[in-house]
């Protein structure tokens, strides 16, 4: 490092200071599917490394691999929001600490980059100066500033963090209502075989539809809102979007393939058909995004099931185990 360089230092802080607290105010606050500046494509590129990575391993540290990776990823995201600003603020305070601009205990104090970042990180996590203070006007605002972003940085990512665990916790408790309603078999046909009748029209069936229709819709919106949840996964297979779709659309379409007044009281219910609807607008939506190059070209029974096998799972028992990767399910027409 030439004498020079810290008067330099605040050219490359700002703009990484600004790039942390960008991706966090884009993820946190931004449209329904934001991914930030930078989180978007580290994402993607983490996930086909884990992916490759997993393909080639086996046993437990497979099974890691896939279990592990959201809230790993929750974690990185978490961190890269806290030190991305502390390292550029510190950029930014290293040449009033290389001139002595700091003080301690009345004294003056010189030091480089390293003290300058302990400066920084004490301000941002403590909402205090600590053993040090900054004895000119500029440092003395920066200080303040720093310590007013890390409040509002750690609020933030708090929020955010929160609302991705609950929306997943709702995401599981609905994939287990499914599973039960559907005899603990994750099929739409044997949902439908347990209501009466197998009617749409009856009172039980309309609330099975109500709920599942409700369930969809929420689940579309929390997988746009936090695309992260996609990676969330859970060792019994019919968790999950991809279950839960695959569910609706067996659901509706063997009631549609009924004959006699059954099969028409299910072709002409207008929640039956909502149900399905939405199930192909989630997986025609998210799908693409979330496969990307290995998305199917079109078919929404395919597309679920492309989704199902990314996460590992390729079919599930009646247990809700997940099958081996070489029992591929069968691909449906839409």
């Amino acid at each position: 490092m030439t004498a020079s360089t810290p008067w330099i230092a605040p050219l490359l802080g700002v703009p990484l200071t600004a790039v942390g607290v960008a991706d966090l105010l884009k993820v946190g606050l931004g449209r329904s599917g934001a991914t930030g500046l930078y989180s978007g494509w580290l994402l993607r590129v983490l996930w086909r490394i884990v992916r490759g990575s997993q393909q080639a391993a086996a046993g437990p540290f497979r099974r890691w691999l896939l279990k592990g990776f959201g809230p790993a990823f929750i974690v990185l995201g978490l961190v890269l929001w806290v030190l991305l600003p502390i390292v550029g603020f510190a950029l930014c305070f290293w040449p009033a600490m290389a001139s002595g601009g700091f003080r301690s205990g009345g004294d003056a104090v010189t030091g480089g980059f390293l003290e300058a970042l302990y400066f920084s990180a004490y301000a941002f996590t403590t909402l205090g100066l600590g053993p040090l203070t900054p004895a000119g006007a500029g440092p003395r605002l920066l200080a303040v500033a720093e310590s007013a972003l890390g409040f509002a940085v750690f609020t933030l990512a708090i929020t955010y963090l929160l609302g991705v665990y609950g929306a997943l916790r709702r995401r599981d408790a609905f994939a287990m209502e499914c599973w039960h309603l559907s005899g603990r078999t994750g099929r739409g046909a044997e949902l439908l075989d347990r209501l009466p009748g197998g009617r749409a029209d009856t009172p039980e069936a309309s609330r099975v539809l109500g709920r599942l229709l409700g369930g969809i819709c929420e689940l579309h919106e929390s997988h746009h809102t936090h695309p992260l949840l996609h990676h969330f996964r859970r060792r019994q297979a019919f968790y999950g979007m991809s279950a839960v779709v695959l569910l609706a659309l067996e659901l509706v379409d063997a009631g549609r393939g009924q004959g006699g007044d059954a099969g028409e009281s299910w072709r002409a219910s207008a929640s039956a058909g909502a149900c399905r609807d939405a199930a192909a607008h989630l997986v025609s939506d998210l799908g693409p995004r979330l496969l990307g190059a290995a998305a199917p070209a079109s078919g929404a029974y395919a597309l679920a099931e492309a989704l199902r096998i990314q996460m590992g799972f390729a079919a599930a028992s009646p247990t809700g185990e997940a099958l081996s990767p070489n029992q591929t399910p069968v691909h449906r027409s839409d």
